[in-house]
């Protein structure tokens, strides 16, 4: 699975910030599942990440997002998953 994570936001690159601290093998969470991050790469203004579904056992397991951004994420569209 491909997802593009975008910041949409005028003034707040969130996203953009947090994206440079992930690592590949880094476990992230979005809508309540999980992901192990397996490439990231940087375009203009986007990160490209190939992600593998996988499941955690501890919530210390996984780096959950601020409920802040799941909800603008929600609003504004900042996810999109494409299955390849």
């Amino acid at each position: 699975m491909k997802l593009y994570l975008k910041s949409i936001l005028k003034g707040c690159d969130w996203m953009q910030w947090m994206a440079k601290f992930l690592i590949v093998g880094d476990i992230i969470t979005l809508n309540r599942h999980a992901y192990r991050i397996l490439s990231i790469s940087k375009g203009i203004g986007v990160y490209t990440m190939m992600v593998e579904s996988v499941r955690y056992r501890t919530v210390k397991e996984a780096l959950f997002y601020p409920s802040e951004f799941v909800s603008v994420k929600k609003d504004s569209e900042i996810v999109k998953n494409e299955r390849h």
